[in-house]
Formats: structure tokens, C-alpha cells, sequence
């Protein structure tokens, strides 16, 4: 085991999704501990329950013609899909806390997390902008270059995850979050709301904003790495495979959103 404990890990990780930031307090080790490849063929079945959600709505989609719509909020849903639609942003919303406080049903809720983001985004973003279904395939692409391109940096050491870089991640992230009120409390002033929603139709303004979040979670991803590399250096055992997983797909499914 190396010398470096897991209280140092914690110490190290201010900034983690929950998951990842529960696995950094274990002081278990095992002589079967968890792996590289267990984690990685556990984030793969997560990544394939997305992909399973998205394939959903373009099957259920396809079965549902002819059959009796819904207008909400000028737009026209199946009345099927929009219930299922609506199922799946609750299981969105409430699956990943039970996955964070419960760690035994980390796989079943996991999994239900991962259909119900690829569920729901793929069909909101092909009723609502139609003309733009497109991006959703971009986004995918894009997504797995960037996680792709960021193991390899880690990998290559090229970028390295230290005390430093972990103190811009938590600045960055903050300083989002802070700009989030401020932006949300500025709405709310007659004359602003309308300056604030003429900059947020600039193509400018939101791909720059994008940016911001793409560099961030990006950044989220290196720590993630780093966590779980030095969880499996310090030989957790096998049980903590789920968890390790499930936190790295929760970090790429934000990276995609």
C-alpha cells in the first residue's frame, strides 16, 4: 500500500462530485481491492444506460405515430412520451441523491440516472428545436473527445493535478455559482431582465458561456481521475467499484449537459 493515507487523499479533494468525495473519506483496504478495469467496465455500462435512454425515445417515438397528442407551452408532445418524459426528469432529479446517500443501490439508480438524462434531453431537444436534433450528436461527439483528450492528458502527466490547480477549479466553480444568483437576482429588476435577455440571445455571449462550463468540467474530470487513482493505489475493495464509477459518469454526463 503506499504510504500516503486516504486522510490525505480527502485533504486533497475540496472539489468532487459527492460520490467521488465519499470514496475519498474510506479508510477500508482489501487484498481484492478495486481496479482500473472494474471502474472502467462499471462507468461503461452507466455510459451504455445513457445511450440506452437516448435509443429509447427515438424507438418509442417511431411507435407512437398517429397516436394522441399534448400541447404544452406551444409545442406538441405524444401524450406517451411526454408522460414517460416527465417520469424520467423526477428519476433525473431524485436518483442521483438516493445513489449518494445509499451506496448498495448505486448500480440500480445509477443506471436509472443515466436512461433518464439520455431519455429526456434527447426528446426535449428534438421537440423543442427540432431543426437542431443535430446537436445532440455533436454534443455526444464532443463529449467523448473531451474525455478522451483529458485521460490522456492526466495519463501523460501532462497536466498535473496538484494543490494549486485544485484551488482554480474551486474558484471557478464558485465563481459560477456566484454569477448564477447575481444573474437570476438582476432578473428581477424591471429594465435589467430585458438588457439580460438581449445578451443571452447573443450567439457571443452563449458560446462564450459554454466555454466557461466545458473548461470547468473538464476541469472537475482531472480531479476525478486524480481521486480515483489514488483510490485504487490505496486498495479499496471490490464494493467501492460502483461508486467510483458512477461518480466519473456523473461528472461526464455533466460535461455532455
Amino acid at each position: 500500500m503506499s504510504e500516503i493515507n486516504t486522510a490525505a487523499v480527502h485533504q486533497n479533494s475540496a472539489v468532487m462530485n459527492p460520490l467521488i468525495k465519499k470514496i475519498s473519506k474510506v479508510e477500508e483496504s482489501a487484498e481484492h481491492s478495486a481496479s482500473y478495469g472494474g471502474i472502467a467496465v462499471k462507468t461503461l455500462i452507466f455510459m451504455l444506460a445513457a445511450a440506452g435512454g437516448i435509443v429509447l425515445y427515438f424507438v418509442l417515438h417511431g411507435t407512437l405515430e398517429g397516436s394522441g397528442t399534448i400541447d404544452i407551452a406551444g409545442y406538441t408532445f405524444y401524450q406517451t412520451e411526454a408522460m414517460v418524459c416527465f417520469i424520467a426528469l423526477i428519476l433525473s432529479a431524485i436518483a442521483p441523491m438516493i445513489a449518494f446517500t445509499i451506496r448498495p443501490l448505486i448500480p440500480l439508480f445509477g443506471i436509472l440516472y443515466c436512461a433518464a438524462v439520455g431519455f429526456s434531453i434527447t426528446m426535449l431537444a428534438s421537440v423543442l428545436g427540432a431543426e437542431y436534433t443535430y446537436m445532440i450528436y455533436l454534443a455526444l461527439s464532443l463529449t467523448f473527445v473531451l474525455v478522451a483528450v483529458m485521460a490522456f492528458l492526466y495519463a501523460a502527466r501532462i497536466i498535473k493535478v496538484g494543490k494549486h490547480f485544485r484551488t482554480i477549479v474551486i474558484t471557478l466553480f464558485f465563481t459560477t455559482v456566484f454569477s448564477g444568483a447575481i444573474y437570476f437576482l438582476l432578473g428581477l429588476i424591471p429594465g435589467v431582465k430585458e438588457m439580460l435577455a438581449f445578451m443571452q440571445e447573443s450567439p457571443v455571449f452563449s458560446i462564450g458561456l459554454g466555454v466557461v462550463y466545458i473548461i470547468i468540467g473538464c476541469a472537475f474530470l482531472l480531479v476525478d481521475f486524480d481521486t480515483i487513482e489514488r483510490c485504487v493505489e490505496h486498495k479499496l475493495p471490490k464494493k467501492y467499484k460502483w461508486m467510483a464509477a458512477f461518480g466519473l459518469a456523473y461528472t461526464i454526463i455533466y460535461l455532455f449537459l
